[in-house]
């Protein structure tokens, strides 16, 4: 019984320093990680693949082991390594929600050949997480610029969401929550020690891996915002990441000019406002000590919408640039005035109307007096006609008796003439007969 016992203690011995140099050495007796890369970020539903350079250790079998941030397995699996030495293997798929085997953070794949060869990556997962990857560089050389501060604000609210600094390779990943298939507007700003900050906006839509690039320019010409006023109010101190501004509204931007750390009161400086599609050129005036006044008046919007003020100045052959996040709200002050002024128009076009109306039915109710006037004479000239074609009727009935009486009295009168004429005629003849004799 002691010799098992033995060979076990023998075997702890050999284990135990084994998976210490796992968990403090990336790599170990000649094996290396190709991928995942050191802090690599996943999201839900995306695959776990692993390739290992393990070159000299073909056909040896090879244990791979993944612990969740609680240091827990949750994955484990014996391969062998290919002729080539080449081992690549999907170890799993990642789940699309947290659990409590699988919670979001770091997890530490561990890879063991026997007991003399080892390596370890550290990976980061969370469902709903976009990995945005920024990377900062030298705009001139091309060099990347380590120790970089990088924060990821929310492009409507400003509201910080992620923050980190840059490796020695430029480059920072920060996780911001996202809902699959929604878009969101993030900005992106780095501000490198002794050099001006860049800030670009980005949007993503769900979880994923983005990539971005800040280049930053040296310049000795620096633009700094010393504040933002709409009329008199300040909407915006000094240093503001953003500003909001109010549609309809004119807008001032306090900025300062710079030249090797003094003011450049002699600098060229312009402004323009984007938002919505509409480009406004601003109103830029000098105040003095390297400060200038820019001014704008917000074009009307309908919807809160996010923009960009870009102001530029040149001085001694140098140029910089500013840009600044700009969210033009909506002005219901303004909107509740027309509001009002439209009600007062339409009541008084509705007086307007009620008078007309009144009027037209005075002239309704006059039309129908006279209609009805007209109805009760039509009614009289109706009876009138009635009577004068009685009358017609009766006189045309005399007519034709007296027609009838004249035709009877001129037939006598024809024949009494007839009977004078022969009475005459008689009468000459007898006379001339009388005549004769006497002669």
């Amino acid at each position: 019984m002691r010799t098992p016992t033995l060979a076990l203690l023998v075997l702890l011995l050999v284990v135990i320093p084994a998976i210490s140099l796992v968990i403090t050495s990336a790599s170990t007796g000649g094996v290396t990680i190709l991928y995942p890369k050191q802090g690599q970020s996943f999201s839900a539903g995306q695959p776990l693949v692993l390739v290992v350079n393990a070159t000299g250790y073909a056909g040896q079998v090879v244990t791979v082991n993944v612990y969740n941030p609680g240091n827990s397995m949750v994955d484990s699996g014996i391969f062998q390594v290919p002729s080539n030495g080449i081992l690549n293997v999907t170890l799993f798929y990642w789940p699309n929600t947290t659990s409590g085997k699988y919670p979001a953070g770091n997890y530490t794949i561990d890879v063991l050949i026997g007991s003399a060869a080892a390596a370890s990556v550290q990976v980061y997962w969370a469902p709903g997480v976009a990995n945005i990857v920024v990377t900062v560089v030298n705009g001139q050389t091309g060099q990347p610029l380590p120790n970089a501060p990088v924060n990821v604000y929310n492009a409507s609210s400003n509201v910080l969401l992620a923050s980190g600094i840059t490796n020695s390779n430029g480059v920072v990943t920060l996780h911001v929550f996202a809902v699959p298939n929604v878009s969101e507007t993030l900005r992106i700003e780095a501000r490198p020690q002794g050099l001006p900050s860049q800030g670009v906006l980005y949007t993503v839509k769900g979880p994923g891996t983005y990539a971005v690039t800040l280049k930053v320019y040296p310049t000795p010409l620096v633009l700094n915002v010393q504040g933002a006023f709409i009329g008199t109010v300040q909407v915006a101190p000094a240093q503001s990441s953003s500003i909001t501004a109010l549609e309809g509204e004119p807008l001032s931007l306090i900025v300062q000019a710079t030249y090797e750390a003094s003011p450049a009161s002699s600098a060229a400086v312009s402004a323009t406002m984007q938002i919505g599609g509409t480009n406004v050129t601003g109103k830029v005036v000098p105040v003095g000590n390297g400060v200038f006044n820019v001014t704008f008046r917000v074009p009307s919007v309908g919807a809160p919408l996010t923009g960009y003020i870009v102001v530029t100045a040149s001085y001694q052959g140098s140029t910089a640039q500013l840009n600044m996040p700009v969210v033009a709200q909506v002005n219901y002050g303004t909107y509740l005035n027309n509001i009002s002024s439209s009600v007062a128009q339409v009541n008084k076009t509705v007086a307007d109307l009620q008078k007309e109306l009144s009027a037209f039915n005075t002239t309704v109710t006059s039309v129908q007096k006279q209609l009805k006037s007209l109805n009760t004479q039509l009614s009289s000239l109706n009876s009138s006609i009635a009577s004068l074609s009685s009358q017609l009727n009766q006189l045309s009935s005399q007519v034709s008796s007296l027609s009838s009486q004249l035709s009877s009295s001129q037939n006598m009168v024809y024949a009494g003439l007839i009977a004078g004429i022969i009475a005459l005629i008689i009468a000459i003849v007898a006379l001339v007969m009388v005549l004769r004799k006497i002669s």
